[in-house]
């Protein structure tokens, strides 16, 4: 919409153009207002239409029609033409907020003055009946030869009971406060004959428990499919015999939302049956809801102060329809027709089993988090994984719990990569002509480019697994200069950060040892800082050069460890049995983040962080309480920002899956505490991400990810925008690594044919 039509700032972002979004802004004690615009704002301004959160103008109609249920060809099921019920409201005064709080005080008086006094509303049939906050209500009900009458004065009278007397309504109206995402179908608001009922349901936050699909936490907390638990083909699907919920279901409930509302055929004709009973006697006194069978579990007699056995009241705080709603910036690319079944299969994998419900739950976001329930016997059921794989993210080692997750596909010992091999290249399509440069072309996987500190130059991995070397060129691709030889495989290099050396993994599987060493980048002066039998992991530099991390496996025990940069010393810095690797110095030095895996019981991965301000020979443990299951990948360069891969709940892929996404947190530290005071996923389009990295000048964070489409990307999200852009579109390409000047990314891709390094250049 042309905002400079209306004279509007729609989109609230502080000029007229073009919005393709209404900013909703509503806080009149500070100053905060909205308004129509068109005609609308024209009836406003004249005093004839009113506007207010929460509440509808004046005017507003609602036509709601209960019907009947059909049998499809298909054995399915679906409402039918005939009509049950047709119910019309419409309002027509408007009350405001004050008005409509002194008319539920008035209620509450008259029902305590008079507790013996039936209450009476204004109207008749044919004008509708008046609830008192400027609605009227007015119906039509089947008669006994199956046409819509007009509902007498008492039946509508019925319909009062929930529309005023109720204090959960939306403007004493039942319609749904809530709304889909925009690629829901026609974003969530439809007729029924347009779309069926299958797909998710929408999602409610629970104070202290987490984000629940509503449906599954209605069956939870009900423990029954309907208030009065009589629908016994509800309790057989859904409970076992003693009672206890079936997670398997509700997992096929969270895609499916039919598994629960629509009956079996056989139960929909029952229904059908017993409400056309009703409809015969035409007596409504005992209301409109057909029960096959006499309803048990009701009171017979309520008397005044009878308890009603609740213990605990539930606060629902926030709904919403998906988790990880799209926040994809504007992009010429186009969308990218999506592979082949058998490529998608080959892609997604199977992966293991999800987060315990009793010990995480997730968050509005996705992200999960320890749970911290408030509800006896409440789980979050978590959907199943979606595991797109990634590249050696996990130590080097015959993990197979890690293998069938991660799926990694080099640099790991030659033992370990049977099966796996490199996806398909993709058909180039020249439309990133001009902003990609080849920098490598062998038969060979070329990987793991690294810019040395003035960007000058790159190292990198080349080889076939089993064989690779480090590899040094210019940063156009010239000069190309083979570092290190020998039989065994090297790999993981880093600069020094004065850019005079390069310490790089080495793995020779002839003898099964394992070593860090440093080399100068034209090959000469190789050190050894350790070696062993004992599995090393890669090695990281302090940003002063003068000290380095690495993780090491000791008899199944991986700890964290640094060493000098002459090799004079080493120090052991973690000690527990849990499994701590993937050491990250802070842009300081004073701190080194790192994975922990507890050992034991299966629990997902935290971040944990070691103090180092008093040396290595006593450093303070940062405990974790952020997000669960992370891999950390970069520092912003000020030090207060961590980018990761979290595991995520998502549903891009058109259900909700687990799955690991891009994810930044500001960090803050205090006592013996690492808190993640803002944790934001930057990844909600794709599939899966992974190696976010920050710019070298803070504003932008670079990862790649799956697309929809199953082809690995790169993605770029402005931290200033907050919104998220494909950067390339043919793919598959790997591990982004900015250059110092933050212009251009290194990165790895198989678009050629061969696995090579590629540069793309940022406009």
């Amino acid at each position: 919409m042309d905002e400079k039509r209306w004279g509007v700032d729609l989109d609230k972002n502080g000029s007229l153009g073009r919005a393709t979004k209404v900013h909703y802004d509503w806080a009149p004690k500070q100053g905060r207002t909205m308004s129509f615009v068109g005609q609308a704002a024209q009836e406003q301004a004249a005093g004839r239409v009113h506007l207010a959160a929460g509440l509808y103008p004046e005017g507003t109609e609602f036509l709601h029609s209960v019907r009947y249920l059909d049998v499809t060809q298909e054995g399915g099921i679906a409402m039918a033409p005939r009509m049950k019920e047709l119910r019309y409201a419409k309002k027509r005064s408007w009350l405001s907020y004050l008005e409509l709080q002194m008319a539920a005080g008035d209620e509450l008086k008259e029902k305590f003055d008079y507790p013996d006094r039936l209450s009476t509303f204004i109207g008749d049939v044919e004008q509708g009946l008046s609830n008192g906050q400027g609605w009227v209500y007015a119906g039509f009900i089947e008669d006994s030869r199956g046409n819509l009458r007009p509902q007498s004065y008492e039946e509508t009278t019925s319909c009062m009971g929930c529309h005023s007397g109720l204090g959960v309504t939306t403007d004493g109206t039942f319609a749904f406060a809530r709304k889909k995402e925009t690629r829901e179908f026609q974003e969530g608001w439809y007729h029924w004959s347009q779309k069926r009922l299958q797909g998710a349901g929408p999602k409610v936050e629970i104070e202290g428990v987490g984000v629940y699909p509503e449906y599954a936490f209605y069956l939870m907390y009900n423990k029954a499919g309907d208030e009065l638990r009589e629908n016994r083909e509800v309790l057989e699907k859904f409970f076992t015999p003693s009672g206890e919920i079936k997670t398997d279901k509700l997992k096929e409930l969270n895609d499916d939302a039919t598994l629960l509302l629509n009956p079996s055929p056989q139960r929909a004709l029952t229904l059908n049956k017993a409400y056309r009973s009703i409809v015969t006697d035409q007596s409504f006194i005992h209301g409109r809801d057909a029960t096959v069978t006499p309803v048990a579990n009701v009171h017979k007699i309520v008397t005044r102060k009878q308890t009603t056995g609740i213990a605990k009241e539930v606060n629902t705080l926030g709904s919403g329809s998906s988790f990880n709603g799209p926040k994809i910036a504007a992009n010429t690319a186009a969308t990218l027709p999506p592979l082949t079944a058998q490529e998608a299969t080959q892609i997604t994998g199977t992966g293991m089993g999800g987060p315990d419900g009793k010990v995480y739950s997730v968050a509005a976001d996705g992200l999960i988090y320890k749970s911290s329930y408030s509800m006896e016997g409440v789980a979050f059921p978590f959907p199943d994984r979606l595991t797109v794989p990634a590249q050696t993210i996990v130590p080097l080692s015959k993990i197979p719990s890690c293998y069938s997750c991660h799926r990694l596909d080099y640099a790991v010992p030659g033992e370990n990569l049977a099966g796996r091999a490199l996806y398909a290249p993709p058909v180039l399509g020249g439309s990133e002509e001009g902003k990609l440069q080849r920098l490598t072309e062998a038969s060979v996987p070329d990987t793991t480019p690294r810019w040395n500190p003035d960007g000058s130059r790159l190292a990198w991995v080349s080889g076939a697994p089993g064989s690779t070397h480090i590899w040094v060129m210019n940063s156009d691709g010239s000069g190309k200069q083979q570092v290190t030889t020998g039989a065994g495989m090297q790999a993981w290099p880093e600069w020094s950060p004065d850019g005079s050396r390069l310490v790089y993994w080495e793995y020779v599987e002839a003898t099964k040892r394992y070593a860090l060493r440093t080399i100068r980048p034209d090959g000469t002066s190789i050190f050894t800082l350790a070696e062993s039998t004992n599995i090393l992991d890669r090695p990281t530099w302090r940003p002063d050069g003068q000290y380095l991390a690495y993780a090491e496996d000791r008899g199944g025990d991986w700890d964290v460890w640094v060493v000098q940069s002459d090799g004079s010393r080493a120090w052991r810095m973690t000690t527990t049995p849990a499994m701590e690797t993937n050491p990250l110095w802070s842009p300081d030095g004073m701190k080194i983040a790192y994975k922990i895996a507890a050992s034991g019981a299966y629990n997902l991965t935290e971040e944990y962080f070691l103090d180092v301000s008093g040396g290595f020979d006593a450093p303070v443990v940062l405990a974790w309480d952020g997000p669960q299951s992370i891999q950390m990948s970069g520092w912003s360069p000020d030090g207060k920002y961590i980018a990761y891969t979290a595991e995520a709940v998502s549903g891009t892929s058109g259900r909700d899956r687990v799955s690991y996404l891009a994810t930044i947190s500001e960090v803050s530290f205090s006592g013996r505490m690492a808190s993640a005071t803002h944790s934001e996923v930057l990844s909600a389009v794709t599939l899966g991400d992974r190696g976010a990295v920050f710019s070298p000048d803070g504003r932008k964070v670079a990862f790649w990810g799956w697309d929809p489409s199953f082809r690995a990307l790169l993605w770029v999200y402005d931290l200033q925008t907050r919104q998220v852009q494909r950067l390339t579109t043919e793919g598959f390409d790997f591990h982004p690594r900015w250059s110092p000047d933050s212009r251009k990314i290194a990165f790895e891709s198989n678009r050629g044919g061969s696995l090579d390094i590629w540069i793309v250049t940022l406009e």
